[in-house]
């Protein structure tokens, strides 16, 4: 068991630097120390170079990331397939790779590190535990999670309106290759719906 000092610290110089910097994020400042050097010690340091790819469209998502340093382009195939579209940056403080982690789904875009650029890794699975035991890091992730879909609500609002007001056509939808049309395997949104309909109604649902 690693020790701590005083202060709660842990006197491992890996795990405390990853914990502080973890607190350093918007997104984990609220942790309380022991609860970031748990955190920390489920996660690696990922380093990219300019164009490296962290992951791809298409393949299995087994972990998510938060960037420490640099930035992530995030990108598409395009509709004929034949060239990649850049849809996004992700910069320092964001998490990348969490909604196809939580939908047990493919990949839906692909990452590649525009400038060099510095990541904490979290496995899947290590995530899944965090989510089962209420610890304070996964919440942290699904407020970013509300907030990431609420950004997109909006934004689909917006051109949801100007489709109605005529300033834009609608598009066809395109059918993504690839995609399963039954039902789901449970994921863990599942779990995290069940905890909170068990909260609020005693558990009958």
């Amino acid at each position: 068991m690693t020790s701590t000092d005083e202060a709660g610290w842990s006197d491992d110089p890996v795990v405390r630097r990853m914990a502080e910097e973890l607190r350093s994020t918007d997104v984990f400042q609220m942790l309380e120390v022991g609860d970031a050097q748990h955190v920390a010690s489920l996660c690696e340091r990922r380093l990219l170079g300019p164009g490296e790819l962290l992951f791809r469209e298409g393949e299995p998502a087994l972990s998510l990331f938060l960037i420490l340093r640099g930035e992530l382009q995030i990108l598409v195939q395009s509709p004929d397939g034949d060239a990649e579209v850049v849809v996004g940056t992700a910069t320092p403080g964001s998490l990348v790779g969490e909604m196809a982690v939580l939908e047990a789904l493919p990949r839906s875009a692909s990452g590649r590190a525009r400038v060099s650029s510095e990541l904490l890794r979290m496995p899947g699975r290590a995530f899944a535990e965090l989510v089962a035991s209420g610890h304070p890091a996964a919440f942290a992730i699904l407020r970013q999670v509300q907030h990431t879909l609420s950004e997109r609500l909006r934004g689909l609002g917006a051109r949801i309106d100007a489709v109605f007001d005529g300033d834009v056509e609608p598009s066809r939808p395109r059918r993504e290759r690839g995609r399963e049309t039954e039902s789901p395997e449970p994921t863990l949104w599942h779990l995290i719906d069940s905890d909170a309909s068990a909260s609020s109604t005693g558990g009958d649902r």
